[in-house]
């Protein structure tokens, strides 16, 4: 079954299974369009956006939250991987000078940086 509706921002169309429950979503947003896929139990599992010049798309764990997020920036790709608490745990990025790799402890502090500094350098930095 499809549903498309419209109304300020432009339109949108639900799919849905056979029991009525929203499977997919696609709409737009002010500045942007969304995508957004659901499993049986009704929980979101994907999410794709683009909002302005920027782009994204999150991932989600078994409860419907966030997991794995990769965005577009001014520089580049980022990337975020959570842990089952929500909290980051890993973060990759495109800066100014290259490239930069995050990984937190469970507390939610940089244990370990590395990256490329702006002599063009890479660098390890742990704490």
């Amino acid at each position: 079954l499809a549903e498309m509706i419209v109304d300020n921002s432009g339109g949108a169309v639900s799919v849905r299974g056979n029991d009525g429950k929203t499977r997919a979503d696609m709409g737009l947003i002010p500045n942007g369009g969304v995508i957004r896929v659901q499993g049986n139990d009704g929980k979101t599992g994907v999410v794709m956006s683009r909002i302005g010049p920027f782009g994204g798309v999150s991932v989600m764990g078994r409860d419907g939250e966030d997991r794995a997020k990769m965005s577009i920036g001014p520089y580049g790709g980022d990337v975020i991987i959570l842990g089952n608490d929500g909290k980051p745990r890993v973060g990759m990025g495109v800066d100014p000078n290259g490239g930069t790799v995050s990984v937190l402890g469970n507390d939610g502090k940089k244990r370990v940086v590395m990256g490329v500094d702006s002599t063009n350098s890479g660098f390890i930095n742990k704490f």
